[in-house]
């Protein structure tokens, strides 16, 4: 077999590759890429894309981030991965988990631009955020009828008009605070592991809406006879954002607030700061007369599985999940 046959046939696998495979050089100007790649952009072949760059693409809006991923693969000459979002030349948003690492002169083994992969996960992305909005969905639903009879059981434990049914009842509120804990760890632990990038556009109205929270706290309220403080701003519009992720955020405060607290109160107060062109600039508060966090533990809570008191002084449970998830709800 010929050299050029051999170097030709190379060339063919590279074009009919699957996947989408582009290198660039150390100014971001494209030096080819695979058809795949081409005919996502709206191209023929491979080499219509040499010359190119970002700024050129579909993607151009992205360009100046995507150089700035170009340039520190160059510069820490390290692997970079990364799931990314963009726009093909039909306007379709397609998520990638893309890969990008130096590419060397053969000579001189100097940097001389970047060699980079891209697969296609959009079906599987978008089965992973039906799975996690499933599982959410569920939880909604479980959490409401799981923390009434934990209620009504601590009021049974209480009140019962003869020992046998109060110590029955004291058992079944402890199986259903079990059970209500291990749901809520298993819903944060999921919740961490996906990237919900969609809000979902529900109308709210506060005084309904705090009134559901306090109706899923008031179990846990009641075990520690802790009283709950609600002060709404009169003037608070209906307004539309993610009822659900909004609900959550603001449960791992809540759920944190009573936790911490061994007596006194937890408080929610909700402001309307402002409503400019259709937008409202909205304040929530939540307060608690608990432990609170050491000032040089403040810069280290929203880190993931950061827990500011261990799981081994056994005092308090969780994973450390939940003001990671708050930040990131709030981000998004």
């Amino acid at each position: 077999m010929s050299t050029i046959a051999t170097y030709e046939n190379l060339l063919n696998i590279l074009a009919k590759a699957p996947g989408h495979i582009y290198w660039k050089d150390i100014k971001g100007v494209y030096q080819g890429s695979n058809d795949a790649q081409a005919i996502f952009l709206g191209f023929k072949t491979g080499k219509d894309l040499i010359g190119k760059t970002d700024f050129d693409l579909p993607w151009k809006d992205q360009a100046i981030h995507l150089q700035q991923i170009d340039n520190q693969v160059m510069k820490t000459q390290k692997e970079y991965c990364v799931e990314e979002i963009v726009s093909s030349q039909k306007k379709v948003k397609t998520t990638f988990l893309s890969r990008k690492i130096p590419l060397y002169d053969l000579n001189t083994n100097k940097v001389i631009g970047i060699i980079g992969t891209s697969i296609d996960i959009t079906e599987s992305k978008q089965a992973e955020l039906a799975k996690q909005q499933f599982i959410m969905n569920m939880a909604h639903d479980l959490r409401t009828p799981l923390s009434g009879i934990i209620g009504l059981s601590y009021i049974q434990s209480k009140e019962g008009t003869n020992a046998v049914d109060r110590q029955h009842s004291q058992w079944i509120e402890g199986a259903g605070e079990q059970l209500l804990e291990l749901l809520n760890s298993v819903l944060e632990v999921t919740a961490a592991e996906y990237q919900i990038e969609s809000i979902a556009k529900d109308t709210i109205y506060f005084q309904q809406f705090a009134e559901e929270l306090q109706a899923l706290m008031f179990p846990a309220l009641v075990a520690k006879e802790l009283d709950f403080m609600v002060k709404l701003d009169a003037d608070l519009p209906l307004i539309i954002t993610d009822r659900i992720k909004l609900k959550r955020l603001l449960l791992n405060l809540l759920g944190n607030a009573v936790k911490f607290s061994k007596e006194g109160k937890v408080s929610l107060e909700i402001n309307l700061l402002s409503i400019e062109k259709n937008q409202a600039k909205i304040e929530i508060l939540i307060s608690d007369t608990g432990i609170g966090i050491p000032e040089d533990k403040l810069d280290k809570i929203f880190d993931r599985f950061y827990r500011a008191h261990p799981s081994y002084e056994a005092q308090y449970t969780g994973y450390g999940i939940g003001l990671f998830l708050v930040k990131k709800t709030v981000e998004l």
